[in-house]
């Protein structure tokens, strides 16, 4: 091999490998996110994330040896499916409620830290615990007769058990981003689960049938003593007309 052949080959080595290693390594370097990804960098070789930046949608030049933990950013749709209620007038029923949460971008560290990704299964719980709680001051005649209040406050009773009583930066994000009395300087506890509850709404109620039974006999019950009442009450009103009458003939009759 003559001398300008061994300079062309050096030359080719160190120019050829570090164009290889660019044409290997740059495409992965690159990492992607889903437009339903929130993401933090993680350390493939380690397993270490780094919380500095809630990256978002689209392709991310992070290095070869990081990926993405990914959350979704999207809406977490829940069913509560059957939830036995005992209603105050100690009637046991059955309410079926879907929502849909967010989680909070600028406290996507903090529900990382206090729950990981296993976070669905405690909200669920928690909202089921929050529905149980909103729905005990109702008797079971109120539970059909007033389904849109009790929706109202179920919906409240949830947002604020899973968003806590801190207030959002927008009041106008979903109906109780800013609930009356919240708080606008915060603790972490006072920021529920991370999440905005932004829709709820209460599906079947459902009225087992020997509860149905007993809620007619009580109903019925119910209205004989109000039609007792109406008869006891129209019988005072008669009295008192007559005693009005007698009263006013009296007076005529004196002053004739």
């Amino acid at each position: 091999m003559t001398d300008d052949n061994k300079c062309f080959f050096i030359v080719a080595v160190a120019i050829g490998i570090p164009v290889l290693l660019i044409v290997i390594l740059v495409p992965v370097s690159f990492s992607g996110l889903e437009y339903y990804e929130y993401g933090f960098k993680r350390q493939k070789s380690t397993g270490t994330v780094d919380k500095t930046e809630v990256y978002t949608t689209g392709k991310h030049f992070v290095g070869p040896d990081v990926e993405f933990k990914t959350f979704n950013s999207d809406a977490h749709f829940v069913t509560l499916s059957d939830v036995a209620i005992f209603t105050a007038d100690k009637l046991e029923v059955k309410m079926t409620a879907y929502l849909q949460y967010f989680l909070r971008k600028d406290e996507l560290v903090l529900l990382h830290d206090a729950y990981d990704t296993d976070y669905k299964d405690i909200i669920k719980n928690s909202a089921l615990d929050a529905l149980k709680g909103a729905t005990t001051g109702y008797n079971t005649r109120e539970l059909v007769a007033n389904r849109k209040i009790m929706e109202d406050n179920i919906y409240k009773a949830v947002s604020q058990r899973l968003g806590g009583t801190c207030c959002r930066s927008d009041c106008t994000a979903y109906k109780y981003a800013c609930p009356t009395g919240c708080k606008t300087t915060c603790t972490s506890a006072d920021k529920g689960y991370y999440v905005d509850v932004k829709y709820f709404h209460l599906g079947s109620i459902t009225i087992p049938n020997d509860v149905q039974s007993q809620y007619m006999k009580a109903l019925t019950l119910q209205e004989e003593a109000d039609r007792e009442k109406l008869l006891q009450d129209a019988q005072v009103v008669r009295k008192n007309t007559t005693a009005m009458r007698y009263v006013e003939g009296f007076h005529r009759n004196v002053m004739l």
